[in-house]
């Protein structure tokens, strides 16, 4: 939020700053809500089989990808 407010003071487009805030929350959003998805399925099949741990972690690292991608993006759209 400072970043864009920033941004936006250093005559950066205000269009572009909302739809770069828009847009990219909702990715982020998007992302956590996925992450949960995935830690929760993989406590499931954890708890029945104890095996795949590495596996698990692997699921939910390619999703915090997303939300980390999105974040630099984002930052470099407006910088």
């Amino acid at each position: 939020m400072n970043f864009i407010k920033s941004a936006v003071a250093g005559g950066a487009d205000a269009g572009l700053a909302l739809g770069v805030g828009l847009f990219g929350g909702l990715a982020i959003g998007l992302s956590g809500l996925f992450q949960g998805k995935c830690a929760a399925a993989a406590a499931d099949a954890l708890g029945a089989t104890g095996k795949g741990t590495a596996n698990y972690f692997i699921v939910v690292g390619i999703v915090e990808t997303v939300a980390l991608f999105t974040l630099v993006f984002s930052l470099l759209l407006l910088g």
